[in-house]
């Protein structure tokens, strides 16, 4: 470290601070992009299971209850082995990994707000099932989800850098951060 570079340089001179501020757009992009796909992912299986017939939300929730039996991390490490190292295919398997956060979440939301005196009412009125879902449950269930998606964006930021220090993620010379911690552990006893 030094005045004219505050975080020092890495062994090829690179400005390490510009590479950590270059850098949080491809961690914070598959953070976003995870996010995204888990939630709306989630949120599809979660509605229908929350609004479907007793056998349907059965099957639907011993999927998701199967998925969410691994360890996020690590069913996301088997689905980049299989796709191979990647933007695209981290953004995939850590959004398939997230993805039964939101589900359970949003069938939970989805039954409470279908057992509700106000779609009982919307029942009594005539209205169309898709009608009682799209004004009804819908906007009442989906309160909780920009929460828990605000605290998955953290986890699915952290779980690309994990990825990407063991070389799942982007390969160098993109400056993620993961990859970032993984080229210069080496030289962590030398030039910290």
């Amino acid at each position: 470290p030094s005045a004219v570079h505050i975080f020092g340089t890495d062994a090829l001179g690179r400005d390490v601070l510009a590479r950590v501020i270059y850098g949080a757009r491809y961690s914070l992009a598959i953070g976003v992009g995870a996010t995204v796909l888990a939630l709306t992912i989630g949120t599809v299986i979660g509605l229908i299971s929350g609004i479907s017939p007793k056998w349907l939300d059965a099957v639907l929730t011993r999927v998701t209850d199967v998925i969410a039996s691994f360890p996020e991390i690590l069913l996301a490490l088997v689905l980049v082995a299989f796709t191979g190292p990647g933007i695209g295919n981290l953004i995939v398997a850590l959004g398939v990994a997230g993805t039964p956060r939101y589900a359970r979440l949003l069938r939970s939301e989805v039954r409470i707000a279908r057992g509700s005196s106000y779609v009982e009412q919307a029942r009594t009125f005539g209205l169309s099932m898709p009608r009682i879902v799209s004004r009804h449950i819908l906007p009442n269930a989906l309160g909780v989800i920009p929460v828990v998606a605000t605290i998955g964006l953290g986890g699915a930021i952290i779980g690309a850098a994990s990825l990407s220090f063991i070389g799942m993620g982007p390969q160098p010379p993109i400056p993620e951060w993961g990859s970032m911690l993984a080229e210069s552990r080496q030289y962590l006893r030398v030039a910290w």
